[in-house]
């Protein structure tokens, strides 16, 4: 079935034991690396209405190249790198998308329909990237969205955000951190996993924002109105904010306002929370 001839396989025969051999033992990265060694051997094993097992089989060496390498390289990576800065994270996602659509070609030869057996594909990745996340993980994105929150909201309100500043010295700084942002809260949409890995640190963020700002601008007053001013806050900052967070999300508006709804929630409650000491 095949000879290798400065590294390429081709195929020579039609055997399909020889040809089932062969192929299975190609490596994942082989058989990724040269879609068209697979195509001349899918082709004539549909003939023989061996299709489905092929499919099967590819779906297995997929699924387990993702399991053990794609998904555990990328958390190893992150960790490694100290974190997830808006910068790193934006660069290790763009480099897991990468290692993603490599698979693509694979799977296009190999499947009846390859859309389909695609969008299972990324269900299973997803899948297993969540179930893997390092507990190290929820810290560091944790930092970046506050950041990025921190920067949106001096920019917004045209002074300093209410928290302690970021330590970014310019707006060349704070543009190129928001650039980095962006760039990896864009590739967690692509990905799919934005809603499993990131929405309920954005909703923590907001709500620790809301304390913070109560805190501070409520604490001790009681000679004028604060709610109005909080809700003016939460339109004119938060959900800006929010709006840029879910810009690549589908349905975008009606989340934005099924978010809006969870914020003035907590914006009603944490007054009424003894979360103020008295002096």
């Amino acid at each position: 079935y095949q000879r290798r001839v400065h590294g390429r396989v081709s195929v020579m025969a039609v055997d399909v034991a020889r040809i089932w051999e062969a192929l299975t033992a190609l490596s994942v990265d082989e058989l990724i690396s040269s879609p068209h060694v697979v195509q001349d051997g899918a082709a004539v094993l549909q003939t023989q209405a061996l299709g489905a097992f092929m499919e099967c089989w590819a779906t297995d060496c997929l699924e387990t190249h993702i399991r053990t390498t794609l998904v555990p390289q990328f958390w190893s990576e992150t960790m490694s790198a100290g974190g997830v800065g808006a910068q790193s994270l934006a660069r290790l996602l763009e480099l897991l998308e990468a290692c993603l659509q490599r698979l693509r070609p694979f799977a296009q030869v190999v499947y009846q329909d390859p859309e389909g057996a695609w969008a299972k594909l990324m269900e299973t990745f997803r899948a297993y990237l969540c179930i893997a996340t390092p507990s190290a993980w929820h810290a560091s994105i944790t930092d970046m969205y506050a950041e990025a929150f921190d920067a949106m909201a001096a920019s917004f309100a045209g002074e300093e955000a209410d928290n302690e500043p970021m330590p970014i010295d310019t707006d060349d700084g704070r543009e190129a951190m928001l650039a980095s942002f962006s760039a990896a809260n864009n590739s967690l949409h692509r990905l799919g996993v934005f809603e499993r890995l990131s929405a309920a640190v954005v909703t923590a963020t907001m709500h620790a924002r809301i304390d913070a700002r109560i805190e501070d601008k409520c604490r001790g007053v009681f000679d004028a109105a604060a709610l109005a001013p909080l809700l003016q806050w939460i339109d004119a900052v938060a959900i800006r904010f929010l709006a840029a967070v879910v810009a690549n999300a589908s349905g975008s508006d009606p989340l934005i306002k099924s978010w809006r709804g969870r914020l003035v929630y907590h914006v009603h409650k944490a007054p009424a929370s003894p979360r103020i000491p008295h002096p």
